[in-house]
């Protein structure tokens, strides 16, 4: 049997946490070890609450310091599980999913040791939302596959639901992530490392996972990290994005951001784009908080 560890970074979403352990919970395959980075300062309910009991799955809590964001905080949790000799498998996912029963059997299936795999993703409503992910310079396409099973071929893999096996990352230059992201263009960060290293990305079809939508503050964030990491993001990978490719990106994310702007009555929304466009030129990447 292949043991699975997973890895969730919490912030300020303990319901949907409690939710996702009880699908978890409700595998056909069990994780062997769950690990949750809390970056917030809310407490968290017992893991006992989630899991019904049921002591074959070890759950820890990390309360760190301060907030890591998306990166560091799975980095921490990816280091401890490994710890665990007997997890060959470390599955990342999202406080805002809930999984399939079949899901972690399907994708370690798909992975067969030799690929990384993202995951189907419907909505709460059950609409699809995608199959895999096109990367055109800074551009993102999720696009539905013509197959219905199997796996198919993504350009990167989602963060919000991904599946490492532990040989590949044994072999991954550290960091896994690169903990300057903080949030946002992290997974694609490690997407493109992994294809350099020749590691085959795939997402499959005969699971999937439900994601929610992100919130207003989560949305604001994600305009200033977006502007700002593009440009961490070309730095580290110069030979796949163009200097043309990130001025067009950047045109396009101050219209849309100036457009959003004027529809919800929220001048934040483009301030925070105009932030994130002068913290990205001056280098000035890492933790940030609002």
């Amino acid at each position: 049997m292949s043991y699975v560890g997973v890895a969730i970074v919490n912030y300020r979403s303990e319901k949907k946490l409690a939710s996702l352990l009880t699908s978890l919970n409700s595998s056909s395959m069990k994780p062997r070890a769950i690990v949750v980075v809390d970056n917030n300062t809310d407490a968290v309910p017992q893991p006992i609450d989630f899991v019904n009991g049921d002591s074959d799955i070890h759950i820890e809590i990390i309360q760190p310091a301060t907030n890591l964001g998306y990166a560091q905080g799975n980095n921490r949790a990816i280091e401890r599980l490994l710890k665990f000799t007997d997890v060959e498998f470390v599955l990342i996912l999202n406080p805002d999913c809930l999984v399939a029963p079949e899901l972690i059997e399907t994708m370690i299936s798909n992975s067969e040791g030799q690929r990384c795999v993202m995951s189907r993703t419907f909505s709460p409503s059950h609409e699809p939302l995608y199959d895999k992910i096109e990367l055109r310079g800074f551009k993102q396409n999720l696009t539905m596959a013509r197959e219905q099973n199997g796996f198919v071929t993504t350009d990167y893999l989602a963060g919000s639901c991904l599946l490492l096996p532990r040989q590949i990352l044994d072999r991954l230059e550290p960091p896994v992530f690169y903990a300057d992201f903080f949030l946002y263009w992290e997974e694609v960060d490690l997407s493109l490392r992994l294809r350099k290293a020749g590691v085959e990305l795939v997402s499959s079809l005969d699971s999937f996972i439900v994601r929610a939508s992100n919130g207003a503050e989560d949305s604001l964030n994600a305009f200033y990290f977006y502007a700002r990491n593009s440009f961490l993001l070309r730095q580290r990978h110069p030979d796949m994005f163009s200097r043309w490719a990130l001025v067009k990106f950047m045109v396009t994310l101050i219209c849309v951001a100036i457009v959003k702007s004027f529809k919800r009555l929220d001048p934040f929304i483009f301030l925070r784009v105009c932030r994130g466009l002068y913290d990205g030129i001056l280098g000035q990447f890492g933790p940030k908080f609002f």
